[in-house]
């Protein structure tokens, strides 16, 4: 992917978030500070569904779930680049043995 590209998707990430941290601040009686939400969010993005417990509204359910989803597409981006430099670094090796 070219960084613009790499750009885009992080802001519009980042974007959604922001956005799902203020809809479910003021949809949730809970919720007395957004930063409350924001600890929820990233909740949800990083331990799935976590919270849930506490949410009463199914659109904040729902925004949640679509966060749990880009959390585990985010966690597989990482773990695809971890295992390709590990392959990278194998290969390197393996040239430096065989010479």
């Amino acid at each position: 992917m070219s960084d613009m590209w790499k750009l885009f998707i992080l802001c519009t990430i980042l974007g959604y978030l922001i956005v799902s941290t203020v809809i479910i601040w003021r949809m949730e009686n809970i919720l007395i500070e957004w930063h409350e939400a924001l600890v929820i969010v990233f909740q949800h993005l990083f331990v799935f569904a976590n919270s849930i417990q506490t949410i009463e509204h199914f659109p904040t359910i729902m925004l949640l779930t679509i966060t749990s989803v880009i959390g585990v597409a985010i966690q597989g981006m990482a773990l695809q680049l971890i295992f390709n430099k590990v392959e990278h670094l194998m290969k390197k090796r393996n040239k430096l043995i065989k010479t």
